[in-house]
């Protein structure tokens, strides 16, 4: 660009618009003459600012469209990121700092999705905890420990796990044992137990085992075949 009699630049003259030949709504916009490309931008921020062949742009300004192209280039990315599943702030921070993305950029696109609600770490822990317990017999501690590897903080973690309702949570440790109690069932029909206790041995173990494995609280009592198993002293 020109320079004006005291060393300020002239208004640099756009001489040449291309479209990117993979992403067709990115134009390249190319400015006194200049066989390489000043700046690439996506077809709003084009249309927002009017890069036009034959139009003036302030080289101040050009700055300013180079800035707002980067955080629409990264606010879109984690659009597309998101319309996939539920992230945390973290994950999404981390998937745009992979991609490339200017960490202003990213830091402005992550407190817009906050604002949006399109992003929100307390929503996303209680929706997680409560689908890793049904879907996985998950307990409270290693919910915990995946929501904070997810990059969510310790206390909005351990505020999910606790919002869990402890009956559910005997449902799923008992349904663990059903699964993991097989054993039992085998060994009655090859004769090695016929009474109900041995069964209902076997089935504490495996309740116990359950309710270690899941992390689960001390709660309360339940009857096996008769007998009572009770949960505090497991």
């Amino acid at each position: 660009m020109k320079e004006r009699p005291g060393g300020h630049e002239r208004p640099a003259v756009i001489t040449a618009v291309k479209q990117d030949r993979k992403e067709r709504r990115r134009y390249h916009i190319y400015i006194d003459g200049a066989d390489e490309a000043a700046l690439s931008v996506h077809e709003d921020i084009m249309v927002r600012y009017r890069l036009l062949k034959g139009q003036t742009v302030d080289p101040a300004v050009l700055d300013e469209i180079r800035g707002e192209d980067d955080k629409y280039r990264c606010y879109m990315a984690a659009l597309v990121y998101l319309g996939v599943k539920p992230r945390t702030r973290k994950e999404v921070e981390r998937y745009l700092l992979r991609k490339g993305m200017e960490a202003g950029a990213v830091a402005l696109t992550l407190d817009r999705l906050e604002r949006e609600r399109l992003v929100d770490d307390r929503d996303y822990a209680g929706l997680f905890a409560g689908q890793r317990l049904r879907s996985a017999g998950k307990g409270r501690r290693l919910i915990v420990q995946e929501l904070r590897q997810r990059g969510v903080k310790g206390e909005t973690a351990a505020e999910a796990a606790d919002a869990l309702d402890p009956a559910e949570e005997l449902e799923v440790a008992l349904a663990l044992a059903v699964k993991n109690g097989g054993r039992c069932a085998a060994s009655r029909a090859s004769g090695a137990a016929s009474s109900p206790n041995f069964c209902c041995a076997a089935d504490f173990r495996a309740i116990s085992c359950a309710k270690r494995c899941a992390g689960l609280p001390k709660m309360g009592t339940t009857t096996c075949h008769g007998l009572t198993i009770d949960f505090r002293k497991s």
